[in-house]
């Protein structure tokens, strides 16, 4: 509710009014909010890079890191500093009658000068309660000025700044109409803090039911292969899939989200701008603003990203973003002080939006455009020729009309979508291949392959070479852990397990190194500092390595390669494990621990040194696994010198998923 400043005369000031504040106290909000982002940020980035590349982990520099954690520290320490440092005392706000002299928020120190001509609305939101708040915004320059009534000295102080600001306006020549026109403002902000968002709350409802529908249909958890293939079954966006006919996909998609921090920003975003922007312009206008831009984003997602498959609700955020910024060029100086935002906050939303697709490289820029753009065109048209902004205008006829029948058409389109939900996992898995077969990046190339490779019901070799031909391509346009991972298990299907041997070895040197660029790159340089011996899981690989070996036959194993392979031995001598070889000889050796036909781990030594023996400690892991009664089963013997990846000792437990691949 707003405090109506009183018109009635009063006494021309004979000496400055001065309106004391505060001195303000650290607040480490601001801190929590940019630190939050600037995570949200870093997050996205190693993501998109993930994305891009398929590897285990993002395929970024160690340079392009340390630039990053600079900027981020950088930032951080700033704005924590902006959050601990205040000034001692603030200047006061000070009316002489002609000039308003003031800082411009409570914890600023920099006055300006404000002609009480320029003075556009005065208003006090919320009096007498903690979130209360003085706003007085300005024709021109900086503004709005906005001081929460706790941070005054006296805060009833604010009440009589207000009236005698409100006396001093309706002296001028142009007073009855300026009065006439801070009343309808506050008319404005009066009539919608009564009004309850009804139409926002219904579709954050819909948006948190389809949430959870993701959740337990396994959208989030499980292989990412999965995980994408849920997503689509559910509804996701697929230009393919729209050509193929799935019309509905450009309507569901709109409520599904690609995670929790997907969701979480968006449902606050829609709770925050949907609630303001209904109150605003009314229900129909709002739903008709709210689901055409999510339609125009949907399409123009189709028509011009590149982009595998998308989801979320940034289509109709965005084009209530630009229906906000149409509602504030066309009636800015009409909306109220708590409503109407400065020119500095437009740059900074709309640069930071601009700016965000270049450091999160999956956001569907196309998508939000066209929604901003779609928000903005329907705005427009809402009002073609109003002189004045009235929140309570009836809405034209084709309008409430458009607003049914867009609604009556997401509806139907929900429907549509709920029954090929229930199609039969078959089907959807050929759709979902289908639209992966289209595509032509990286990662819809590698999950094609993949999915391909570990369904035990495919057994054609045509199809098998296919998904061969696809991955080996994949590897030679952006090699990586995964897809050469990939790419071995092809020729696993395909019957060459030497070849998928040899692959799966690579496959395994690609993780090491990507790691060491990445996050355990982190982590086993400060174990260097200190000393400390860092023990890799390598699990995955060497699971799908010793498979691979196992398909040559009990009878081939172990695999020699290189010379004097019958001279080098690997035992386990209580708790070290001991690698003996004549001297002066390389080797590289792969073991497999097994209690009885269930394999356990696996152990990996590799030496270039002279010594005829070497022994490490044998770490934890590898402990827990001798607990009980475990065979060392050795499957491979390299004496050719091995790699700088593959030297030391590796101990990892056995992945239990691949017992599930063919």
């Amino acid at each position: 509710m707003t405090d109506s400043p009183d018109p009635a005369p009063i006494p021309l000031l004979t000496h400055p009014l001065v309106v004391r504040l505060r001195p303000p106290v650290p607040a480490l909000k601001p801190v929590f909010m940019w630190v939050g982002l600037l995570l949200t940020i870093l997050f996205g980035v190693s993501l998109g890079a993930h994305i891009h590349t398929t590897g285990a982990f993002p395929e970024v520099p160690f340079a392009a890191w340390l630039a990053i954690g600079a900027g981020f520290g950088l930032l951080s320490a700033l704005y924590l500093g902006r959050g601990l440092r205040v000034p001692a005392e603030l200047p006061p706000i000070t009316f002489d009658g002609r000039l308003l002299t003031l800082p411009l928020d409570a914890r600023h120190t920099r006055l300006y000068q404000v002609a009480l001509a320029d003075v556009d609305d005065v208003e006090i939101l919320g009096p007498g309660q903690p979130a209360g708040r003085l706003i007085i915004s300005t024709r021109r320059g900086p503004g709005p000025f906005v001081f929460p009534l706790g941070a005054l000295v006296q805060p009833e102080e604010a009440v009589t700044l207000a009236r005698f600001l409100v006396a001093h306006i309706a002296r001028g020549p142009d007073g009855g109409e300026r009065l006439l026109d801070m009343e309808r403002k506050r008319e404005v902000l009066r009539r919608i803090a009564g009004q309850r968002p009804r139409a926002t709350h219904a579709f954050l409802a819909l948006i948190g039911v389809m949430f959870g529908l993701q959740y337990l249909a396994g959208a989030f958890h499980g292989p990412e292969e999965t995980q994408a293939m849920v997503m689509v079954h559910l509804g996701a966006n697929s230009a393919t899939l729209l050509a193929d006919g799935e019309w509905w996909r450009l309507f569901v998609a709109n409520f599904l989200h690609g995670g929790t921090v997907h969701v979480v920003f968006n449902g606050l975003a829609l709770l925050s701008l949907g609630s303001l922007m209904e109150r605003l312009i009314g229900t129909p206008r709002f739903i008709l603003v709210y689901l055409g831009s999510a339609l125009a984003g949907a399409l123009a997602s189709d028509l011009f990203s590149h982009a595998l498959f998308s989801v979320g609700a940034s289509t109709a955020i965005f084009g209530l973003l630009g229906a906000f910024a149409v509602l504030s060029w066309r009636f800015g100086p009409q909306l109220p002080a708590g409503i109407r935002q400065s020119r500095r906050w437009w740059i900074i939303i709309l640069g930071a939006n601009a700016a965000l697709p270049l450091l999160i490289p999956i956001i569907d820029v196309s998508a939000h455009a066209g929604g901003f753009f779609a928000g903005a065109l329907l705005m427009y048209l809402s009002y073609p020729s109003v002189p004045h902004f009235d929140p309570w205008a009836r809405p034209a006829l084709g309008i409430l009309g458009a607003s049914a029948v867009l609604s009556l058409v997401f509806m139907v389109a929900g429907i549509e979508g709920g029954r090929a939900m229930s199609t039969p996992t078959a089907e959807s898995k050929q759709a979902f291949l289908h639209m992966l077969e289209q595509g032509d990046d990286v990662m819809a190339q590698n999950m094609y392959a993949w999915l391909i490779a570990v369904d035990p019901e495919e057994t054609s070799q045509a199809t098998l070479q296919k998904a061969r031909d696809r991955a080996a391509a994949t590897v030679s346009r952006a090699p990586s852990s995964g897809v050469m991972d990939t790419l071995a298990t092809t020729e696993h299907r395909l019957g060459h397990p030497d070849e998928a041997a040899d692959l799966e070895r690579e496959a395994l040197r690609l993780a090491r190194r990507e790691r060491t660029k990445a996050v355990d790159g982190w982590r086993m340089r400060l174990a260097k500092l200190v000393g400390e011996r860092v023990d890799l899981d390598d699990g995955l690989f060497h699971s799908q390595l010793a498979r691979f070996l196992w398909a040559r036959g009990p009878e081939q194993l172990p695999r020699r390669d290189g010379e004097q392979a019958d001279a080098v031995s690997l035992s386990i001598d209580g708790d070290e494990v001991v690698l003996a070889r004549p001297p002066g000889t390389p080797a590289w050796v792969f073991a497999e621990l097994r209690a009885g036909d269930e394999p356990k781990g696996y152990v990996q030594v590799g030496v270039a040194g002279d010594d005829d023996t070497s022994r490490w400690s044998a770490p934890a892991r590898l402990q827990e696994m001798l607990s009980g009664q475990v065979d060392l089963h050795v499957l491979w013997f390299d004496t050719r010198p091995p790699g700088e990846d593959d030297l030391g000792l590796s101990v990892s437990r056995h992945a239990a998923e691949v017992d599930a691949y063919p």
